[in-house]
């Protein structure tokens, strides 16, 4: 089964109107999927001070996730960004789209795509992004 997340940035809240959204980290998670506590098995971000779009997805047979690595995302001005998983692609199936732009696979350097059995049961995402659709439920971190 494919998983999908369209992501929307606009401003943090009306109170910051005009504002942009800064990482105030060099890591900035848009989204986590687990299927227990220990590791996330999907994690999405924008990684840098240039943020770059980064999808981390851990299978637990294996020792170290497998990670992908896609677009700088300008975070100066609002952005939709879309991010799709489809494990029958292998390393190619895991896309991305900024806005209305064509899908691209992400690079990797891993053999294999998504391989974990099951989609994580539960979601977290982060407070400055809003999935404003998904074929999965994630929640909101408070």
């Amino acid at each position: 089964m494919i998983a999908w997340f369209r992501f929307y940035l606009t401003t943090l809240s009306s109170a910051t109107a005009g504002t942009i959204w800064v990482p105030t980290s060099a890591s900035g998670r848009i989204l986590s999927g687990w299927c227990t506590r220990a590791l996330p098995h999907v994690r999405i971000s924008l990684d840098g001070y240039r943020p770059r779009l980064n999808v981390a997805l851990y299978d637990p047979a294996d020792v170290y996730p497998s990670a992908w690595h896609g677009p700088e995302i300008d975070v100066r001005r609002p952005f939709e960004l879309t991010v799709a998983i489809d494990p029958a692609l292998g390393p190619g199936g895991v896309l991305a789209r900024v806005g209305n732009g064509p899908y691209s696979s992400l690079t990797t350097d891993g053999p294999y795509g998504y391989k974990a059995g099951d989609w994580p049961a539960i979601w977290e995402t982060s407070a400055e992004m809003q999935v404003i659709s998904s074929n999965h439920t994630p929640s909101s971190d408070s």
